[in-house]
């Protein structure tokens, strides 16, 4: 798996090669030259640890820059020191595909792939404009190429870059390394619709939609004398039918004698007026506030490098919100043949007390111990797909989510004047608790019990008689244990 895919990791296929008993990764810096010479230069060669599948390639390494770009050489050896698996000038820089070398053109000036691409997904077709960009100077060529995101079978994830159809169309027909076979609808996650827009349920068949009309013998690209450079990735200057256009304007649109000219170049997007389509019921696309569910810190190595600190992750509350929330999968991405740990959110919630009775919904609590590893934690919405985040745990972690995890709390004023002041609270989910207010002895000034509602924001004042001056402890003590203390001071 490339960084790309891997949110900065590059993982190793253990599974595939068994008899690795250990990897050694060479980064590489490739730079461009006068004459179209070019300069190769070895950075760092690291051995890893047996057992270690994946290594981390920071940021600087994983952007495409001019005259620069990075490769990696990966060699697999058995336990006997022999090399027993290769792969060689992998680029590192987003978008590019393992071993596609540079682009040889216009007598041999090469051209490099960037990050720099405008998507189109029509009810039969999905492609992007991609840019090639000279290493020297701002001159780009661009060509039509398949668009395609992978389906993702464990979390079954609305992907329109896929058509659907409860009839199997052969695998003669299309690469069935890009077929798929899954439910939707009612037994499954997420709804996928036909070409004409209709909801499918049951079984399903989904094929990659490829270039559609576009697909042929030849590509359809231009010269490589236009004069952008990376500025193509801004969508405010250069939109999709900007890019249509000046594909329409000098691309070859021309095929080999004997078959019919392409068409030109145009956009319908899937489930608009006669393109029919298959855009899921639910968008996939991540909520910016998606990112704050998982959290890794980031630490600057002595090579001046941001590299991952590798300490427990952090999580937010409102991750285990069910309403939003329907699955969490705990995924293990250094030992990929684990099953990944599935966590059903809406049983990390009490639903009866017992007798039958419906409860309030109070939160039970999460507790589970991670090995060391490479860990993916993905989500899986009720309306929006799926999504995930990657990074590393470098000790045995008891990673856990308590009752007193679900209570924000603050205390206001501070410091406190008089015997008067609020309690503001915000409950990711219904608890309840025990309010103490001690001074800084211990001893004890104040006590009262609480119940607190999912989504409801509370301000308790309170006037309790004869505060001391000095350190205050606000202690809020719920049913499982956990304890969460804030502390202020009485003028």
């Amino acid at each position: 798996m490339k960084p790309i895919l891997g949110q900065g990791y590059m993982i190793f296929d253990k599974v595939n090669n068994p008899e690795v008993n250990f990897w050694r990764v060479s980064l590489i810096k490739k730079s461009y030259g006068a004459g179209g010479v070019f300069k190769e230069e070895t950075l760092r060669k690291e051995k890893l640890p047996q057992g270690i599948n994946y290594v981390y390639v920071p940021l600087e390494f994983r952007k495409m820059g001019y005259p620069i770009h990075y490769l990696v050489n990966i060699d697999g050896y058995n336990a006997s020191g022999d090399v027993i698996v290769s792969e060689n000038n992998i680029h590192l820089n987003d978008g590019n595909s393992i071993n596609d070398d540079l682009i040889q053109t216009n007598g041999g000036i090469p051209y490099a792939e960037t990050p720099c691409r405008k998507t189109c997904i029509g009810g039969q077709y999905a492609y992007s404009i991609q840019q090639f960009k000279r290493l020297d100077v701002d001159l780009s060529r661009f060509r039509v190429v398949p668009a395609y995101k992978a389906f993702d079978a464990l979390s079954q994830t609305a992907n329109p870059y896929y058509w659907y159809s409860t009839v199997d169309q052969g695998l003669s027909v299309y690469n069935p390394s890009y077929q798929i076979q899954v439910k939707s609808g009612i037994d499954g996650h997420v709804t996928q619709v036909d070409p004409g827009g209709n909801p499918l349920i049951g079984l399903i068949w989904g094929y990659q939609k490829g270039l559609g009309v576009w697909k042929g013998q030849s590509d359809i690209e231009t010269n490589g004398q236009h004069t952008i450079g990376l500025e193509f990735c801004n969508n405010t200057f250069h939109t999709l039918n900007t890019a249509i256009n000046l594909m329409n304007a000098s691309a070859d649109f021309s095929q080999p004698a004997g078959l019919p000219n392409y068409p030109p170049l145009e956009c319908i997007p899937a489930n608009s007026g006669t393109g029919g389509g298959t855009v899921p019921i639910g968008n996939p696309t991540p909520n910016p506030k998606w990112k704050g569910f998982v959290t890794f810190s980031f630490c600057l190595g002595d090579d001046g490098v941001l590299h991952p600190c590798r300490t427990s992750p952090g999580i937010d509350p409102i991750a285990f919100d069910p309403e939003v929330v329907d699955a969490i999968y705990i995924t293990d991405l250094n030992n990929t043949s684990k099953l990944p740990i599935i966590i059903d959110v809406q049983e990390l919630f009490n639903t009866n007390n017992g007798n039958g009775g419906i409860t309030n919904g109070e939160f039970k609590g999460f507790n589970i111990s991670l090995t060391p590893s490479l860990y993916s934690f993905g989500f899986m919405f009720k309306e929006f797909g799926y999504w995930s985040k990657v990074g590393e745990i470098e000790t045995n972690t008891n990673f856990s989510v308590t009752q007193a995890d679900m209570l924000d709390a603050t205390i206001f004023p501070s410091p406190i004047t008089g015997n008067k002041f609020e309690i503001k609270t915000l409950a990711h989910a219904s608890v309840k608790f025990v309010y103490e207010l001690r001074d800084f002895t211990g001893e004890l000034l104040l006590s009262k019990n609480f119940m607190e509602h999912k989504g409801h924001e509370s301000v308790r004042k309170i006037n309790a008689k004869n505060i001391p001056e000095g350190i205050m402890l606000h202690r809020f003590i719920f049913e499982d244990g956990s304890v969460k203390t804030i502390q202020t001071i009485k003028n």
